[in-house]
């Protein structure tokens, strides 16, 4: 147990004919013999989270043994209560976890799993995103009000993604570091755990968050409008877009950092709002993105009704015109943030390990690769963007391919230059003759010989050229393209 926890000990005096608990180490402090049917308590260890004022206790039972967890459960080592160091949020996650005592560290593992997981995920998509805007930013055929629209979104998921990896990966460094040190009081100083950053960095967290949901609703409402040809569109302008996407979450989460600054001033131990989003008060900011996601499900169901009355109009089987309808619903659902639904729902702590796992892959999957599937379908796979890019890439090419060589000398490019002169003042010369020729024998002759085959010539070209009927332009392929295209990318432009 170590030097110091022996001269602890050495303080302790045994009265025999006495039952007692032996001495024990829980792996952080160091308990002496108790007597049975006694509690033990000491200051809870300089952890994270931990409030050293406050009293960590085990129990020993009346056989000599120290108590377990659960009623009616002993054991040599037993179990000491940790719960009270922590504020009361973290309080209620530990009494669900730690139902059992292998399932619980199972679950932990899980999570931390999850979190490697989402570093890897999140600086993907946060690559997505930046190729993405330097994209929509280059090239200015793609400037318009729709390509704006999704810049805004990107913009507020970059900031998102930017904060949770800085957020993440510093904690990550801390705590490898924290296990390797040998003085356990000696605590490394991080985010979470510096007065006034790390609260900033969570309120700015939330107000990204925040926004990044307002313009999902902004895409939604004019991607609705679009498809419906809704006269709602040409009214609003891109300064109202604005001023609702960045303007409006800015002032929901400055009322809830306010009211959660206040609650957390009420408690003794100042904690870095550790567990906030179990606080009921964090229904301020996350009522409003359920809201968002209620509304964007009510405009993806109408702009499937429009999709199937417009794809029943065209020749495809009904598993064709399914199979469209469906593909067109997956590719809206991570632009109008439906996906997030599963983010909504409470993680379940206290269910099974099989469950837990389901839930936290699932759902951290879906929001660390959101930024990406968005940048993968409205920029990489969009038809607009290609043909830009392609027409860049292949001008670009055509400035390095290989150049004519040049003349080696100005004698040699003279004669050519004489060359060239003589046979075209000889053609004209003999263009001329004939043209007199031909005006004296028969004044309805061409100008040149070759009119009445230039004229054929034309005749065939304009019978060449004959639009196509109606029925033959209205393909499922056009179909396809006019609808699902235009409910996916929007490639109208303005």
């Amino acid at each position: 147990m170590g030097t110091t926890s022996v001269e602890k000990l050495n303080d302790y005096m045994i009265i025999s004919e006495t039952t007692y608990c032996n001495a024990t180490h829980d792996t952080f402090l160091c308990w002496p013999p108790t007597p049975a049917g006694e509690i033990a308590s000491q200051n809870c260890p300089p952890a994270r989270l931990s409030d050293t004022s406050r009293l960590e206790f085990r129990r020993c039972g009346d056989s000599g043994l120290w108590l377990g967890r659960r009623p009616n459960e002993s054991s040599v080592i037993g179990w000491t209560n940790y719960t009270p160091c922590f504020p009361p949020e973290v309080q209620t996650l530990l009494v669900k976890v730690y139902d059992d005592e292998k399932e619980a560290q199972l679950k932990f593992e899980i999570a931390q799993r999850t979190r490697y997981m989402e570093i890897v995920e999140f600086s993907i998509s946060m690559l997505a995103l930046i190729i993405s805007l330097i994209i929509f930013s280059y090239y200015r055929s793609l400037r318009n009000n729709r390509t704006r629209i999704h810049k805004s979104l990107f913009c507020a998921m970059l900031v998102q993604v930017i904060i949770r990896l800085t957020v993440y990966i510093d904690q990550a460094l801390i705590r490898s570091r924290q296990d390797h040190l040998i003085n356990e009081n000696f605590t490394l100083k991080g985010i979470d755990n510096m007065p006034y950053l790390c609260e900033s960095s969570y309120v700015l967290l939330e107000y990204a968050i925040t926004v990044m949901f307002m313009w999902m609703f902004i895409e939604g409402l004019y991607l609705h409008n679009v498809v419906t040809a809704n006269a709602l569109r040409e009214k609003i302008s891109y300064l109202l877009y604005y001023a609702t996407g960045w303007g409006v979450p800015f002032v929901v989460t400055a009322i809830w950092a306010t009211m959660t600054s206040l609650h957390y001033q009420r408690e003794r131990f100042k904690t870095c709002w550790y567990g906030y989003n179990f606080s009921p008060l964090y229904w301020i900011v996350q009522g409003p993105r359920l809201a968002v996601i209620l509304i964007n499900l009510v405009f993806l169901l109408n702009i499937m009704r429009v999709l199937i009355i417009k794809l029943r109009q065209s020749q495809s089987t009904e598993m064709e015109k399914v199979r469209k309808a469906v593909r067109a619903a997956l590719v809206l659902l991570p632009l109008l943030g439906i996906t997030n639904i599963l983010n909504m729902i409470e993680t379940p702590p206290d269910s099974s390990v099989w469950n837990f796992g389901l839930w936290s892959y699932s759902t951290h999957f879906l929001r660390s690769f959101q930024g990406f599937f968005i940048a993968l379908i409205y920029c990489f796979m969009n038809g607009e963007v290609r043909t830009v890019v392609k027409k860049h890439y292949d001008d670009y090419m055509s400035m390095r391919g290989p150049r004519p060589a040049r003349v080696s000398s100005s004698v040699e490019r003279s004669r050519k230059e004489s060359k060239i002169e003589g046979e075209t003042s000889s053609w004209v010369q003999m263009r001329k003759l004939k043209w007199k020729r031909s005006s004296k024998e028969n004044k309805e002759v061409s100008v040149t010989e070759m009119g009445p085959e230039i004229n054929q010539e034309k005749e065939k070209k304009k019978i060449e050229v004959i639009p196509a009927s109606p029925e033959k332009l209205e393909t499922d392929e056009t179909v396809e393209n006019n609808i699902i295209t235009t409910i996916a990318e929007i490639n109208a432009t303005e």
